[in-house]
């Protein structure tokens, strides 16, 4: 026969699996630490900075633009849109993004003056909400028609 005790303690170690189960699984899921470069990058964003070889450029590139959106989806498709704040018309740009994560590289594509043209950035998230995107001043400048220098680095906080 089986005594009280033992079946008492079978019943708490059934309980402490069934408990280690379900905080395993749940420590398991898709939760943002969960997510990829790839899946992270998705949706719109603002920009919060913009420096160069020079410094600080967002003050200049503010006066210039009155609005920035970047947009990315799940499709591998990317659109941004600068709003000019002078008589220059906007910009748009519309393309499509690789992400290289083992590489840490984020490639854009579009078309400029019918030629497609791939920028390809460095990136880094400081957080899910916050991505460092840096690429040759030159060839941004040539897609968004700045006068940036050296390296270019384009902060976004998501909106």
């Amino acid at each position: 026969t089986v005594s009280k005790w033992a079946t008492h303690s079978r019943a708490v170690v059934l309980a402490a699996l069934v408990l280690f189960a379900f905080t395993w699984t749940a420590c398991d899921g898709d939760g943002d630490g969960d997510l990829t470069d790839a899946e992270l990058i998705v949706g719109s964003w603002g920009l919060a900075a913009v420096t160069d070889s020079n410094g600080d450029q967002l003050a200049t590139f503010n006066a210039n633009y009155s609005d920035f959106d970047a947009s990315f989806d799940a499709a591998g498709n990317v659109t941004i849109a600068l709003e000019s704040a002078t008589a220059n018309p906007d910009i748009g740009v519309a393309g499509t993004y690789a992400v290289d994560e083992s590489a840490g590289s984020l490639g854009i594509t579009t078309v400029v003056s019918g030629t497609p043209i791939t920028i390809p950035f460095s990136y880094n998230f400081d957080d899910d909400d916050t991505i460092e995107l840096s690429a040759n001043a030159l060839l941004l400048g040539q897609v968004l028609q700045t006068s940036l220098t050296g390296t270019a680095t384009v902060t976004l906080a998501r909106q």
